[in-house]
């Protein structure tokens, strides 16, 4: 089962365990199920994964690196090895961890009836990267201007682009690429897209109003498990993105905002009874980004 942190908050916290790796390279917590002999196969990921063994036990046998020249068996979903090259072979009891590095071959059969619980962090890829810088660049009328000619002799061959011409040309693409302020924008709002956006609720519109009428109740802010907030410092400027948005806050909301996507949780009382943190925490709330927690959940 795909994504289990977007529902359990039991198993939300466990990435606290995990705090030496940055927020924004998680992926999701996996929980998969398996009868004596059950088992995906011989495979690699393009990721990390820290497994961790939940219940029963699994037995690990770790191989060769394998990349994207790596022959795989045909018409597999996944990227199935004919042959691995074993270098480690252990079984997993629970609470046992195993991390595997992307790239790494490896094979897991159940030794009985087990869960086992699979952390994964992901890099972005250049691709993705490009696409949404790109989607920038189309918003920016001054880049649809033509650019400037360079000065040239007659040209020899009509039907050839020179390669001075060509490094020219190139040029101004880097040298404007080097400089964009449109690509922190773009990385930051593909870095904090959630990436299962249908796990995001849709809640009744909350107002400042009815946040004063909750006010030392005994609820918990915090962030919404499926979504992801993100942010930036530079000096003393700070800029937050959350699900594939730029979002503005005031500035004495910022400090909250900013240890609440560090993971922090803060009791809902009168420390939030200003009228500018009632409006910024009911536009977060409505937009998905945080939620409270009732007591004693």
């Amino acid at each position: 089962i795909q994504a289990v942190d977007h529902y359990s908050f039991d198993i939300a916290e466990l990435w606290k365990n995990f705090a030496f790796i940055p927020q924004w390279r998680r992926d999701d917590i996996m929980v998969s199920y398996a009868p004596k002999g059950g088992s995906v196969g011989k495979h690699f990921d393009f990721y990390d994964v820290f497994l961790v063994q939940a219940h029963g036990h699994r037995r690990w046998q770790l191989g060769q690196m394998c990349d994207a020249s790596t022959e795989l068996l045909q018409n597999q979903p996944l990227k199935l090895l004919a042959e691995m090259d074993i270098q480690f072979d252990e079984v997993l009891a629970p609470g046992d961890m195993l991390y595997v590095p992307p790239g790494l071959s490896h094979y897991g059969v159940a030794e009985d009836e087990c869960l086992t619980f699979s952390f994964g962090f992901r890099m972005p890829n250049i691709a993705d990267m490009m696409d949404r810088a790109s989607e920038q660049f189309a918003n920016n009328s001054t880049l649809k201007n033509p650019l400037l000619d360079l000065a040239r002799n007659s040209a020899a061959t009509i039907g050839e682009i020179h390669q001075t011409e060509l490094a020219y040309l190139k040029g101004k693409l880097f040298d404007y690429f080097s400089q964009a302020p449109e690509f922190d924008a773009a990385i930051m709002a593909y870095m904090s897209e959630c990436k299962y956006p249908e796990h995001l609720p849709e809640s009744e519109e909350i107002s400042a109003q009815d946040l004063v009428d909750i006010l030392n109740d005994g609820y918990e802010l915090t962030l919404e498990p499926a979504a992801k907030l993100l942010y930036t410092q530079q000096g003393d400027v700070l800029n937050f993105w959350a699900n594939g948005e730029a979002i503005c806050v005031s500035t004495v909301f910022e400090p909250y905002l900013q240890r609440l996507a560090n993971a922090e949780r803060f009791a809902f009382d009168e420390q939030f009874n200003q009228p500018a943190l009632l409006q910024d925490i009911a536009l977060l709330l409505n937009n998905a980004v945080l939620m409270l927690l009732p007591p004693n959940e």
